[in-house]
């Protein structure tokens, strides 16, 4: 497994649209125009079946401010219902230039109101999810949202599942120096309760806890483990975030790498050349294709340090078939990092390019610009009914647009 580069939240901050000159390349489309949002991890929300079948039909039928401030809009943010939306904000500043904290808010569309919910996750933190319309949950704490103006909070009172009592074997235990250090990080669990997902130095030679392995449930020995390798971190104190789908199949980590865990297999390995690789991985909800967006920086050449390459593209994962949407380069003052989303239903992905914002079908590769006003446009997130779409302003504010066809 080769070595990758892991992404802290902060760089999200820099997300933006802007000018690219591109170069798209669109499998069986006609179209010559330049150019995961994804559902939350329990949305069981029925799509409406009227939803558009090509770009042409989409338009805006408004586009309107919400609230004022820098946020970020996460791919999940939506609830199940489409009527509220959380957005995280990055708080003070420590030593070596991050975040001391970032703070979950959520707006209500209904009573058009940010409720401030006053949670405090670390810099490096899972990722908030909707369980149903009116409970978020973050960490060990469940946000009960019936009054988004009353907040109240409850234990998430998460336990280990039966089944996996080789945790504790491994929990304490180095390889190396045969000490009791605590050597499991990011202990992360299938939503069927079926795999556990974690970091551990376990045999590796240097005791860096960068291994990520998974162990089935009910799991008999040690031997049982599926070590899926290492990946690098930006903190030698701290390991990736683990994000499971929500079929259980697959994870995502590190820079984005996808993996399928039934087969054992990493469908988007890392790069590990010595070059600046980003990566944005959003599955769409029904779990069968995956919105890859990329950026490289060729540090090889210092001739051209600036120079970057970006690419959006979808990749099927029954049959690995992808379909190119755009592909773009220049230097790092006009490039900047790419954000989108699939639709959910998965059949369209809305994108920041040019400084619009645009929709294209994940099998033609069919593109529409949706915007006309020129902006930073940045983080497109689609709503679970499939009717609007929020973004953000870098600096500015949160908007909101309402689809029609």
């Amino acid at each position: 497994m080769k070595k990758v580069l892991i992404l802290f939240p902060i760089l999200a901050l820099l997300i933006t649209g802007c000018s690219l000159t591109q170069k798209p390349v669109v499998n069986n489309s006609a179209s010559n125009q330049p150019i995961s949002s994804p559902e939350e991890q329990n949305n069981k929300q029925i799509i409406n079946q009227t939803q558009p079948q090509n770009v042409d039909s989409f338009s805006v039928l408004s586009d309107k401010k919400l609230f004022d401030g820098s946020f970020y809009i996460e791919y999940n943010s939506w609830s199940p219902s489409s009527d509220k939306f959380f957005v995280t904000r990055y708080v003070g500043m420590t030593d070596i230039g991050l975040p001391e904290y970032q703070t979950i808010d959520i707006f209500d569309l209904n009573q058009k109101f940010l409720g401030k919910t006053n949670i405090q996750d670390g810099l490096v933190s899972e990722t908030p999810f909707w369980i149903n319309n009116t409970t978020l949950i973050t960490k060990n704490e469940i946000v009960n949202i019936n009054d988004v103006k009353n907040i109240t909070f409850k234990d998430n009172e998460s336990q280990t599942p039966p089944g996996y009592n080789l945790l504790e074997e491994m929990k304490y235990y180095n390889s190396n120096t045969k000490e009791n250090e605590k050597s499991l990080y990011r202990l992360t669990f299938s939503p069927d309760k079926k795999f556990v997902a974690f970091f551990s130095a376990y045999g590796s030679e240097d005791g860096n806890p960068r291994n990520l392995f998974i162990m089935p449930q009910g799991a008999k020995s040690l031997s049982e483990l599926v070590n899926f390798g290492s990946v690098n971190v930006a903190l030698e104190s701290s390991a990736p975030i683990i994000t499971w789908s929500r079929n259980g199949k697959f994870l995502i980590t590190g820079n984005n790498e996808l993996f399928d865990v039934i087969n054992q297999k990493d469908i988007l390995p890392g790069e590990a050349d010595g070059n600046s690789h980003i990566r944005r991985t959003y599955l769409s909800s029904d779990e069968s294709k995956v919105l890859v967006i990329s950026n490289f920086q060729d540090r090889r050449n210092q001739q051209d340090y600036d120079h970057e390459i970006v690419r959006i593209f979808i990749k099927n994962l029954s049959n690995a078939q992808e379909t190119e949407i755009l592909s773009a380069e220049g230097s790092e003052d006009t490039i900047t990092h790419l954000d989108g989303g699939f639709s959910p239903d998965g059949k369209f992905i809305v994108f920041n390019s040019n400084k619009q914002l645009w929709i294209a079908n994940v099998v033609t590769g069919e593109k529409k610009q949706l915007t006309s006003e020129a902006k930073n446009y940045s983080q497109p997130r689609w709503s679970s009914d499939g009717k609007k779409i929020v973004y953000s302003l870098p600096e500015q504010e949160v908007r909101l647009i309402e689809l029609g066809n």
